[in-house]
């Protein structure tokens, strides 16, 4: 069963290249060289530009160009982790985690620049919609629950814990809570990665790649 963290590389040494990625989801390093002159051929000093591709390399997130995005098809349950930052009404940021064994919900600050994030968690034993912040505590933060309407909230929030376990957060009657992750929370999954430092961009069902009569379809 794999899991996976949207926004990190799929394999830290692909292509046996040393790539880095200081900022959890932000850019990997080495970038693409732009405007750097050709030694020799085909003409000494002139520029060009390995920026070229027809994906920018802003939707992958890495800051790779690309002509096409990779998909790597994991034939077995996928669970998706997607980072979850939220901000307090001070305007700090923070990765919302949990420790290890899952016993407690973390907040840790971050100082890099980040897209916040909107979390609406389903109570597991109502109909209820609750969205998930954060609220000042001196040094810290506390989490706050607020019920909303409509649906589309997730059934958790997953988070891996330092030690490398896998857990989410979740509501029930009105409780936050922490537990195991459901398995209703994985799927057969396929990974739309960079092709170039398998950087995962998103994870989507399998199926969608195919109808009935397994042919191919287009979904970027």
């Amino acid at each position: 069963m794999g899991v996976y963290i949207i926004g990190t590389q799929y394999e830290k040494n692909w292509f046996n290249i040393g790539w880095s990625q200081p900022i959890p989801g932000g850019l990997v390093y080495p970038q693409q060289e732009i405007a750097t002159p050709f030694l020799a051929y085909p003409t000494g000093g002139q520029l060009w530009a390995e920026n070229s591709g027809t994906v920018p390399g802003g939707p992958p997130g890495c800051g790779h160009w690309q002509d096409v995005l990779m998909a790597l098809n994991d034939g077995n349950a996928t669970y998706a982790v997607n980072l979850a930052y939220l901000q307090d009404n001070l305007g700090r940021n923070w990765l919302v985690g949990v420790s290890n064994n899952g016993i407690d919900i973390t907040a840790t600050q971050v100082s890099y620049p980040v897209s916040i994030s909107v979390v609406l968690l389903q109570d597991l034993a109502t109909s209820q919609t609750w969205m998930l912040t954060v609220i000042p505590n001196g040094s810290g933060v506390d989490f706050q629950i607020t019920p909303v309407g409509g649906s589309g909230g997730i059934q958790q929030q997953l988070c891996i814990a330092p030690n490398g376990g896998l857990f989410g957060i979740q509501i029930t009657n009105g409780a936050l809570q922490t537990a195991f992750a459901l398995p209703s929370m994985a799927q057969q999954g396929t990974l739309i990665m960079c092709s170039q430092c398998s950087y995962i961009q998103m994870i989507v069902p399998t199926e969608f790649f195919y109808d009935s009569f397994k042919n191919p379809v287009q979904i970027i």
